[in-house]
């Protein structure tokens, strides 16, 4: 998931919680969006479960539930 997400353009830092299989995504500039997401995803065998912006202000961070962690 760090790997993956960490490949998207802008993305300033990924933490993953295994246990609670959610993301935090942060980026450097711009937004992130539930799409952008989902195709990073495509061909993996993670999927969004739900997307939320967490603060709206730069830089934005948004919080993923993630199908598939294990």
């Amino acid at each position: 998931v760090r790997e993956t997400l960490g490949k998207v353009e802008n993305v300033d830092q990924v933490k993953v919680d295994f246990s609670a299989k959610t993301a935090c995504v942060t980026m450097k500039k711009g937004a992130l969006t539930q799409k952008t997401v989902e195709t990073a995803f495509k061909g993996s065998r993670y999927s969004v479960a739900s997307f939320e912006a967490v603060a709206v202000s730069q830089p934005r961070s948004y919080t993923l539930s993630v199908s598939g962690m294990t």
